[in-house]
């Protein structure tokens, strides 16, 4: 009789230990993130959340309103801050109902829920709490690319550069029809304690957007052509403190807008001429060269050269104004997509 109460206390035992287990396991969350050992957080008001905005709208008409921001899929990892440790790893964020939420891309979007790390419990070689996010939007799981945007390649994150990719011969603006920028986030150092656990990725535009205009005309004047030649179309990007690139290959290309404007004595100017486009950012020395024809000049066609240095940064919109009145250029440089003094016709 003792043998058989000692018997049936250890299969109880190992039944508990089961259970114990089972529970654990259950109250992870659907879709437990890609680390070892995994993280078990069954508190719910750990639960990550997360919103997410535009820094800079209106760009190509890949993002003009919230509901153009809602309508696509975002990308979205996390990682161990300063480590190489994954804890989500190609997760699917998508607008459901009224917020965003992690979705299973294999499971018809079931909606998944994530747990932020334990302190000291998560990854043994650091006991790193703290995470570093990534987002991509939008994203083609298909293809695994920003989409429609074949030029670009994501890389490898790494704690050197954090988030980085490259563009191989970005299409030359005139080229470019309907070719749609991504947008990327990088939010650093999150923890459970981070604005109530909520993660606010502020989408930027990684590339710089040039736009032309002509200010002042001479009366009759017709304008033909504009060429700027001099810049790079590759380079790779990284963003650990600061987001920059390093542009790569020959500097040699050029594109041509052809015009074919006459300004008579009533234009209404400002005249928006090309653009928006997207380019690499980048410090170069460019030439931009004037096919204009007026009864003035003799000849009455000529090109003018100019030489034109520019800074292009990251998530900044540049609109260059002719003023082929006194024949020069000025340069204003504005908020991506505001154009405030000289505003678009888009």
């Amino acid at each position: 009789m003792n043998w058989m109460k000692r018997h049936f206390k250890y299969i109880n035992m190992v039944w508990a230990s089961i259970l114990l287990l089972g529970s654990c396991t259950s109250e992870s969350g659907t879709g437990t993130p890609d680390v070892t050992p995994t993280p078990v957080k069954t508190d719910t008001q750990h639960e990550i959340q997360l919103q997410v905005t535009d820094r800079k709208a209106n760009t190509r008409a890949l993002v003009n309103s919230e509901s153009d921001l809602r309508s696509s899929n975002i990308r979205i990892d996390a990682f161990f801050h300063n480590t190489t440790t994954t804890y989500l790893n190609n997760s699917k964020l998508k607008y459901v109902t009224d917020a965003w939420k992690f979705v299973d891309n294999a499971n018809a979007d079931a909606v998944l829920t994530y747990y932020w790390p334990i302190a000291g419990s998560v990854h043994t070689a650091t006991g790193a709490s703290s995470l570093d996010f990534a987002g991509y939007y939008p994203y083609d799981y298909t293809n695994n690319r920003p989409t429609t945007n074949s030029h670009v390649t994501l890389g490898t994150y790494n704690t050197t550069d954090g988030i980085n990719f490259s563009c191989s011969n970005l299409p030359l603006p005139g080229d470019q029809g309907s070719l749609d920028e991504f947008l990327y986030a990088f939010v650093p150092e999150q923890t459970s304690n981070s604005n109530s656990g909520t993660v606010n990725l502020a989408l930027q535009h990684p590339f710089s957007k040039i736009s032309f205009q002509v200010s002042r005309a001479y009366i009759n004047l017709t304008l033909n052509s504009v060429t700027i030649s001099g810049f790079k179309r590759s380079g790779s990007f990284n963003y650990k403190n600061n987001p920059q690139w390093l542009p790569s290959g020959d500097s040699y290309n050029n594109f041509t807008m052809t015009v074919s404007k006459s300004y008579g004595s009533s234009y209404s100017f400002p005249d928006a001429i090309g653009g928006p486009y997207i380019v690499i950012p980048q410090s170069a020395d460019l030439t931009f060269t004037i096919n204009a024809t007026w009864a003035g000049w003799s000849p009455s066609t000529k090109n003018i050269e100019i030489p034109v240095h520019v800074e292009w940064l990251p998530n900044t919109s540049y609109t260059y104004h002719l003023d082929l009145d006194a024949t020069n250029f000025s340069v204003s440089v504005e908020a991506w997509g505001t154009n405030t003094d000289y505003p678009l016709n888009y």
